[in-house]
């Protein structure tokens, strides 16, 4: 049995316009998630669509904060937070001659 609601799902439009503006992320995800189901229960296919447009916004959303996470480093291009190798870390008193 097909149940037919009229309009959109509001959770679906919801996802939709917090995930274009970003700030509320783990809102918009929550509510994509609750109007995918709601829609596909529903059998509202632009519910539906619009969740999974939001759902994959938030994606690319979480995409840039981990590569702008990832490869920010200080602002004068140096990397503070690890300990890695460089050349011109060896000094002359460690070489023999």
């Amino acid at each position: 049995m097909e149940r037919r609601r009229n309009g959109t799902n509001g959770y679906s439009i919801a996802a939709l316009i917090l995930a274009f503006v970003g700030l509320g992320l783990p809102l918009s995800i929550v509510a994509g998630v609750i109007g995918l189901i709601q829609s596909r229960r529903d059998g509202d296919r632009l519910g539906r669509d619009l969740a999974e447009v939001a759902l994959g916004i938030c994606a690319l959303w979480i995409a840039g904060i981990a590569a702008f996470v990832a490869f920010a480093g200080e602002p004068d291009g140096t990397d503070r937070g690890g300990s890695s190798f460089s050349p011109y870390d060896i000094t002359t008193s460690s070489v023999r001659d």
